[in-house]
């Protein structure tokens, strides 16, 4: 979760597509408003049928996506997840530009390097600049405890978090994750929706769709149905625009 909530002043950096198919809108990296969908859910990755197949065993991973805010193109976010001797290390860059004719209402740059061991997080290391306001965070695990600071004020965290690692789908069936921009544990509920068919490059894949609730944010997540590989991201902001992640390149399966 990397964006703060924007105002009509400072209007959210969004994103939408013209190449992927994802149906229900949610609200993605930005505190959004909560869109509650109706019926009935499943609780757990493992309730959901999402089958975690094993990827490519490769010293690097990496997701690029185009972010787009309604019909516009805005900027990038990218992720790399490489092998660190025992541990992941996982890197994201985020560059969102809003501009209203020459003018830039909005500028958004987000840096964040995490280590991970298994799946718990043992160190974060974040920069913001969210149209000016700036986030510092850093954790590391230290004497049995997470401790996060964000430079004025420090939290001490249970050893075993997780942060909002769209890219890891173990992720789906954690109920407290920690905001890299804020270093804040926020509660959440994950449920599997639906079945969907995504777009990446021309190529439809088979999907499986989830929600994220938090307090002030909903968003969208696409897992490919056979190998639980993350497809596509999507969201809405508080104006009621579409902001979408839309997948330039994915992991590969191994053959």
């Amino acid at each position: 979760m990397l964006m703060s909530r924007l105002t009509e002043k400072n209007p959210p950096s969004c994103f939408s597509s013209d190449g992927v198919l994802l149906s229900t809108g949610c609200r993605v990296l930005l505190i959004l408003t909560l869109w509650l969908s109706a019926g009935t859910h499943a609780n757990t990755l493992e309730d959901s049928g999402l089958t975690l197949a094993q990827q490519r065993e490769s010293s690097l991973s990496e997701w690029r996506f185009k972010v787009f805010l309604d019909q516009r193109e805005i900027g990038f976010h990218d992720f790399r997840v490489s092998t660190l001797g025992e541990q992941l290390r996982m890197e994201t860059t985020a560059e969102f530009d809003v501009k209203i004719l020459f003018f830039n209402a909005y500028r958004y740059r987000h840096r964040n390097v995490e280590l991970w061991d298994s799946d718990c997080l043992t160190s974060l290391n974040s920069s913001t600049d969210a149209n000016g306001d700036d986030f510092t965070i850093s954790g590391a695990v230290n004497d049995g405890r997470f401790i996060v600071s964000d430079g004025d004020d420090t939290e001490s965290l249970p050893p075993c978090i997780q942060s909002f690692a769209y890219w890891n789908p173990k992720f789906l069936d954690a109920t407290n994750l920690l905001n890299s921009q804020t270093g804040k544990l926020e509660s959440v509920s994950i449920d599997f929706e639906d079945e969907d068919v995504v777009q990446v490059n021309g190529t439809g894949i088979n999907a499986h769709r989830y929600v994220i609730k938090a307090k002030d944010a909903a968003i969208t997540l696409w897992y490919a149905s056979a190998d639980a590989r993350w497809l596509a991201l999507q969201s809405i902001d508080d104006n009621g625009r579409t902001i979408r992640y839309v997948p330039q390149a994915i992991p590969a399966l191994e053959p």
